[in-house]
């Protein structure tokens, strides 16, 4: 009988010892069974002092162990996201063809020739990416100011190399000049000998206040890229993998 009481009285200080460790300990102060009864001598301003410590220290202790559960939890949730983005750089995109007639029916189905952009693509594309580059709206407006933080989150998807380095360079020159809102009207796309390399030409009207106060024609040589995405994150930056990798432009008289 003896050996049953002592195994259960093991398991009651086992279990108790690993509620304690996990983090799963009573509601603090509830039946106040963990805190040693008050001293017979103790005088009422030694009792309450010796509650506030005993007190104190057993939220201290608490507190300890929810934050060593904390930091767990925190590095299991980065060990998962590491795995995650881990996964998801190794999936791929793999296009397919569908072929239909003049009346929309599905004529075939088979894997697609390599993709080349056509001329016509990289006009609708230069359409998107001018006005995006040069354009200002009034950043007092929160119209404005949300049409300014769309386009430059566009154009760091979509520009790269030198063709960056240029319209950055751009618009720290014109950082500190009076303009209040900056259109672009487009009024040429050409392209040339290269299939990938087009003449595109604009007006921009610069206003200050809701006044216009200058036109300027100007005109860029845009260089195109394409580049194939297959993976899932290549897809979440730029889905189409249509890029402009130089912008070359000039005033025109």
């Amino acid at each position: 009988m003896k050996l049953f009481d002592r195994a259960r009285e093991a398991i009651k200080v086992a279990d108790d010892a690993l509620d304690h460790t996990a983090g799963r300990v009573k509601e603090p102060f509830s039946d106040g069974a963990h805190l040693p009864p008050p001293r017979e001598q103790d005088n009422p301003f030694a009792r309450a002092i010796g509650e506030m410590d005993r007190r104190w220290g057993y939220a201290t202790k608490l507190a300890a162990v929810h934050r060593r559960n904390s930091f767990v939890a925190a590095g299991v949730a980065v060990v998962l996201a590491a795995g995650w983005l881990q996964q998801a750089a190794r999936q791929s995109v793999e296009f397919i063809e569908v072929r239909t007639d003049g009346a929309g029916e599905i004529v075939g189905i088979g894997m697609p020739t390599r993709f080349e952009p056509s001329t016509a693509t990289w006009s609708q594309w230069a359409r998107m990416v001018v006005p995006a580059a040069f354009e200002l709206y009034d950043n007092r407006t929160i119209s404005g100011f949300e049409r300014n933080k769309a386009n430059r989150v566009f154009l760091g998807t979509v520009l790269t190399g030198d063709a960056l380095q240029s319209v950055v360079e751009w618009l720290k020159s014109v950082k500190d000049d009076r303009t209040t809102e900056r259109l672009v009207q487009m009024v040429d796309i050409r392209p040339t000998s290269d299939p990938n390399i087009l003449e595109v030409t604009w007006d921009q009207r610069d206003f200050v206040d809701g006044k216009p106060v200058k036109t300027t024609r100007r005109s860029a040589a845009l260089v195109f890229q394409y580049v194939e995405k297959k993976s899932f994150l290549g897809n979440a930056l730029n889905a189409l993998g249509f890029y402009v990798v130089e912008i070359r432009f000039r005033d025109l008289p």
